[in-house]
């Protein structure tokens, strides 16, 4: 678990652990991804001047996932231009939920601006936003949900975690594997039987309408499951997926 990114590393983050600490107990809207991806942004814009790597702890991982818009091709209504969102969303399902990720970024970007000035001196407002809005769509896209005791110990909190080298799997609803947590280790298990070339899968969430339609498995993954037709394709020729 010393390799996972967690919501525990961004609170006790000496340089902006009590900013995200605040966001947490004011229960900041989507506070949950917002210390996650801010965290990991400002982790991967020192990790850029800095000569030593190893004083960021995740930086093996962090070099490995895709900040920017078709990297491993990576998609995401985060990265669209208002134009074309209004353009190829507007009047889809997809279009009010795509709207409040993006506003959720950014307020993440405003927020994260004031939090990295001042410890990342030369990063400009474009960088911060592009690195910001690529950190939304590695936490979304990628990290994992489990249950952890909440503060008080009484009830129980649901914490999002990226989790390196499981968060390659590829999604099925019939996946091969299954994820088991413990305080000091994930366990990845088997189903059942699996030969050696047989490529491993995890169910990102149940495909159902009412767990998660496939225009939100779109504004929240990046991807239709399923679909082989690019979605842009899709938006254009009014699929019923959308429309």
């Amino acid at each position: 678990r010393d390799y996972c990114v967690t919501q525990d590393d961004a609170l006790s983050d000496i340089s902006c652990g009590e900013i995200f600490q605040m966001a947490k107990i004011k229960r900041v809207p989507s506070y949950q991804m917002l210390v996650l991806s801010g965290f990991i942004a400002k982790e991967f814009l020192l990790s850029k001047r800095i000569k030593d790597k190893t004083t960021i702890k995740h930086w093996p991982y962090l070099q490995s996932v895709p900040w920017v818009q078709n990297r491993l091709g990576q998609e995401h209504v985060i990265f669209w231009s208002s134009e074309k969102v209004e353009r190829l969303l507007g009047e889809s399902l997809a279009y009010n939920d795509a709207l409040m990720i993006r506003k959720t970024v950014d307020s993440a970007i405003r927020l994260m601006k004031d939090v990295i000035h001042p410890i990342v001196e030369d990063a400009d407002d474009d960088e911060i936003e592009e690195v910001v809005k690529g950190a939304f769509v590695i936490c979304l896209s990628r990290s994992f949900a489990e249950e952890v005791e909440s503060d008080d110990g009484a009830t129980v909190d649901i914490e999002n975690a990226l989790l390196p080298l499981l968060d390659v799997l590829q999604h099925s609803n019939n996946p091969n594997t299954s994820l088991e947590s413990y305080d000091d280790y994930i366990l990845l298990k088997a189903r059942g039987d699996i030969s050696a070339d047989e490529e491993l899968f995890h169910c990102y969430q149940e495909e159902r309408d009412d767990v998660i339609p496939k225009h939100k498995f779109f504004t929240r993954y990046g991807f239709i499951p399923g679909v082989q037709t690019p979605v842009e394709e899709l938006l254009e020729d009014k699929s019923t997926l959308f429309f």
